[in-house]
């Protein structure tokens, strides 16, 4: 599976060059971005609202001091204790007399060296926090496939970007038999470790229900149960559940609450039906199932509000409207690079923003020949053998039997028929007496045989000619 998210490096190697790496910062643009996490972290919505009614100078005093206030809150008891003593000990000084002269006692090395002793605790507890989340991404990353699946018939793309060290997203899929594979994209409400934890076991429910389902409903049911019952009441997840099969055009889904599919053609961008409710909000919640057809250079796309949502350094939104034009006449790109072509989009109009939600997609896209044409043709109309024979589906998909004749030229060109047999253009006066003919190869020879006219509706192949 395509996946920008690769670990982050959060510590120096212990061989790195200082010089270099100071050689190769661009530190006006890395100090506007550092400046911009901080005050992203520190100052909530209410402090932001605040700022954008101030003067430009007013605004410097007060966001310096929204910063400070916000930062000594977050400190434990000991450690304000210290910053505290710290601070006076560096702005006031003690001035003795002894026998006229004067002796002062500069004590701000030691407050400087008291808060430094506790920038190096919150460093420490920072970079504990950051191996286990890296400890953490790399199970999670072990528990989701590494590549996007090979599925016969079909062009796939999955892609998942977490924003931070540990993913809310789920991307995922699961082959049941050779012909069938189900896949899944959700969104976890809530970021950071908690939902990372519920990403997770969502995973694994779904997987423990997958074999025992017999659709998607049924397994989207089961799942919302669990998950209703084991999460906390104020998260949820939305989610996307399919189901493919290798011979068939077919995509059956259920949605629960999450962003409705697209379906990209030549001609428009169509969004499906809204889903039903999200997971773990009603425990005895009903999932229909969607059934659609997916028909040539038809694109079905899912994917999660990390696309739409992103900011730019402006903070303006990606939108659904930029995805649209991203789309527009895409409908011939197979799906890794229609995929790419969402992710450079999003980057590049993200620029140097902070990353503000995970990024996923599920691209599908039905890979048509000749033989799958004719075997889904013949599906449609042979669903009852009783209702059609040879020669009426020959004539309602606008091919001609072969004769006895051409039958054999084919075997001319290579071998065919060597365990089976076909039908093929039964003469006139044959088939007026109830007889029809089939064919078969046998023994480095062509043999051709008899058996009444209704014969025309047994399970037995033809052999067809398509004029071009």
């Amino acid at each position: 599976m395509q996946n920008m998210s690769e670990e982050k490096n959060i510590h120096s190697s212990n061989t790195s060059n200082l010089f270099d790496e100071i050689k190769n910062m661009q530190f006006r643009k890395d100090f506007r971005k550092e400046y911009r996490d901080l005050k992203d972290f520190y100052l909530d919505d209410e402090k932001k609202n605040k700022l954008k009614y101030k003067n430009r100078v007013s605004r410097f005093f007060y966001q310096a001091g929204y910063l400070l206030s916000s930062i000594f809150q977050k400190l434990t008891p000991l450690r304000k204790i210290l910053v505290i003593i710290g601070l006076v000990l560096m702005f006031l000084s003690n001035s003795i007399k002894v026998d006229n002269q004067s002796y002062s006692n500069d004590n701000s090395l030691l407050g400087g060296l008291l808060i430094f002793f506790v920038l190096v605790l919150e460093l420490k507890d920072k970079l504990l926090a950051v191996e286990e989340l890296v400890a953490g991404r790399k199970i999670q990353k072990a528990l989701m496939p590494e590549e996007s699946p090979d599925i016969a018939g079909w062009d796939v793309f999955l892609f998942t970007s977490s924003a931070n060290e540990v993913s809310g997203d789920l991307v995922d899929y699961l082959k049941i038999t050779d012909s069938k594979t189900v896949i899944t994209i959700a969104d976890v409400a809530g970021k950071g470790l908690s939902a990372a934890l519920l990403t997770t076991k969502l995973q694994a429910t779904i997987r423990a229900f997958t074999d025992s389902s017999s659709s998607p409903s049924e397994l989207t049911n089961k799942t919302n149960k669990i998950f209703n019952r084991d999460s906390p009441p104020s998260l949820f997840a939305s989610m996307i559940y399919l189901e493919i099969s290798t011979n068939s055009n077919q995509i059956k889904f259920t949605n629960a609450g999450h962003l409705p599919p697209l379906i990209l053609n030549d001609t428009e961008i169509k969004e499906l039906e809204k889903g039903d409710a999200a997971l773990g909000i009603i425990a005895n919640a009903s999932y229909r199932n969607f059934d659609l057809q997916l028909n040539e250079n038809e694109i079905f796309i899912a994917y999660s509000d990390g696309i739409t949502e992103a900011i730019s350094e402006t903070g303006e939104f990606f939108g659904k409207e930029k995805l649209f034009g991203v789309l527009k006449g895409s409908s011939k790109l197979s799906a890794l690079e229609l995929g790419r072509k969402i992710i450079n989009s999003v980057d590049q109009f993200r620029g140097q923003a902070k990353i503000s939600d995970d990024l996923s997609m599920v691209i599908l896209k039905k890979k048509y020949n000749a033989d799958f044409f004719i075997r889904n043709t013949l599906r449609r109309y042979l669903g009852s053998k009783a209702n059609n024979n040879a020669v009426d589906v020959t004539a309602s998909i606008e091919i001609e039997l072969l004769t006895g004749n051409q039958y054999r030229e084919l075997q001319n060109l290579s071998e065919f028929d060597l365990k089976t047999s076909s039908w093929v253009k039964t003469p006139d006066e044959i088939r007026k007496l109830g007889g029809a003919i089939f064919c078969d190869r046998r023994y480095n020879n062509v043999f051709t045989y008899h058996n009444g006219a209704d014969s025309y509706y047994a399970a037995r192949g033809f052999r067809g000619m398509l004029k071009v």
